[in-house]
């Protein structure tokens, strides 16, 4: 636990912020919704508002790992 959010506040102004989301599992375990969001295209919101837990996106991976995923920006990634 850092005792002051100095070093936070240098690190974070250096990159330019990256999107972020906040996914829940609904009661029964069967679905995934986006609760909220920052710097995502709304495009890209509505069509990945709610989802299956069962899909093969990264959400739902990460859902059945119980683990956090950090996804690279679009324009990172290989291939």
């Amino acid at each position: 636990m850092m005792s002051s959010g100095r070093a936070c506040r240098n690190c974070c102004t250096r990159r330019r912020p990256q999107p972020v989301s906040v996914t829940l599992v609904s009661e029964d375990g069967l679905t995934c919704g986006l609760v909220h969001s920052v710097g995502y295209d709304e495009a890209i919101v509505q069509r990945g508002r709610t989802r299956a837990s069962s899909s093969n996106s990264v959400i739902a991976e990460a859902i059945r790992r119980r683990d956090l995923v950090v996804v690279e920006p679009h324009e990172k990634r290989a291939g």
